[in-house]
Parts: C-alpha cells; structure tokens; sequence
C-alpha cells in the first residue's frame, strides 16, 4: 500500500509540475478507465471526466488494434478538428501502468512541439526519482519555462528574462540550467526549433520568413541551430517532409511548390 501511496502521489506531482509549465491541462488514467490524477481541469477548453474517459476508450481501441504501438497517439476531439489530445505511456515502452492525456491543445499552435511538449513531461517523471521534492522546484523556472511558450516569437535573453521575473541574471542562469539540464537560450532555441517545424513541413513560407516569425534573427543562425539540434538543414527538413507526405498518398499544395 505504502508503495501504491508513493507511485500516485509522484503522478499527482508530475501533473502539477507539467501544467505549471505549460499551462495545458493532463491526467493519467489506468488500462481500466480510472482516473489516476488530472492537473488543470479548471482551465479553459479542460474536458471533463466523463469525456476523458471517452477519450482513453479510442486508445484503448488503437492498443487493441496495433500490434506495435506507434506512440504518441493523437487524437481529435468531437466535432472539432482544431483541438487535439496526446497519449503516451505513463512508463516508457509500457503502456501496462496507464497512460497520460496531454491536452486538449490547438493543433495550429502547439502540434508542432508535442515531441518537446512530451520530452518535457519525461524530464519531469525523471526528476521525480532523482529529486522527490517537485518538478521544477523553483517557481522563477517555471514561470520562465511558461513565458517562452506564450512569447517565443518575442526576443528573448537571460537578462531580459531575469528583468521580467525581478531576479538577477546569474541566479537564473544557475537555478534554469540545474532543474532544466541546459542553458536559457538553449532551451528557447530548441522550443523555437520544434515550433517552426509544422511551418517548414506544411507551409510554403520561404525559410528566412519562417526565421524571423519564429524568434531567430536571421536564416543563417535558424540554419546553425536546426542543424545542431537535429542534424540536418531546415531546407532538407522541408524536403524530407514533403517526400514523406508524397509517399503516404497526401498530395502537397499548390503554393508548397
């Protein structure tokens, strides 16, 4: 029981923390159907717990129907192609312990990030062994973690950052870069990079355009860092996706030419 006690309260810890982070709502809910815990029922668009468990039943059936489980599943919500939820296994590589429900969430604005959005959620599960204490702990990282989401297309530094939250510099510097395992500016990038990625795969925007909308100063330094952090250009993100779209059967538009 006492370790029953501890698993449940580490969930209910992890869900505070991803929404404080992210203000998007989650929950975790058994194989069965039960709900293990639900952080952010309160906000706005937040289903209530009879359609959350409407929603686990269509993964229930894509985990009856997929031999291999292609994670994350995504799903759209009724009558509202707009909105999506995300399901991941609570444990890596075993969906056996339940599942999270991240969302729902704008499709237009955060698809793009839900690698970062679920990355996220596993830096924070592995914090909870390493750190029982909370995910992150420091409430200035976790308002700078939430203010990148909502302004990364602004120009955004460390001192700026630090001016906003009414700390200074070197403080934040050290507490972001001991709870998050890197940098400031890291972090935006990478959430900048992930943002940009439904633009270069979907829309027809030459490459310096989608630079400046999404926070970068310039194409050659957007080129720099979406290489770094993937290993190839954005151009031939671009035309990966577009090969991987031809492929499934979907056609690219006529601007995407």
């Amino acid at each position: 029981m006492g370790t029953y006690s501890r698993i449940s309260q580490e969930i209910q810890e992890t869900l505070a923390a991803f929404t404080a982070c992210t203000a998007l709502p989650i929950s975790a809910l058994t194989l069965e159907g039960a709900v293990l815990g639900y952080a952010g029922s309160k906000l706005p668009g937040a289903l209530d717990v009879d359609k959350l468990k409407a929603a686990y039943e269509k993964v229930a059936l894509r985990l009856e129907s997929c031999e291999l489980t292609p994670w994350p599943i995504h799903l759209n919500l009724d009558g509202d192609s707009q909105f999506q939820l995300t399901a991941v296994p609570i444990t890596e590589g075993n969906h056996s312990p339940g599942i999270y429900l991240i969302g729902p969430f704008s499709r237009s604005q955060l698809h793009a990030c839900v690698h970062f959005l679920v990355g996220l959620l596993r830096q924070i599960q592995a914090s909870k062994v390493s750190s029982p204490g909370g995910f992150p702990a420091n409430l200035h990282v976790r308002r700078a973690v939430r203010y990148v989401h909502q302004h990364y297309k602004e120009p955004l530094t460390l001192a700026s950052m630090a001016r906003h939250l009414g700390i200074t510099k070197s403080y934040l510097a050290q507490v972001f870069r001991g709870e998050m395992g890197e940098t400031f500016s890291e972090f935006v990038n990478r959430f900048r990079v992930e943002m940009s990625k439904e633009a270069l795969a979907h829309g027809s925007e030459p490459v310096l355009t989608i630079a400046l909308r999404h926070g970068f100063t310039s194409q050659n330094y957007y080129g720099r860092v979406f290489k770094k952090l993937t290993g190839i250009t954005p151009s031939e993100f671009r035309n990966q996706a577009r090969f991987q779209s031809v492929s499934q059967g979907e056609l690219p538009s006529a601007n995407s030419q």
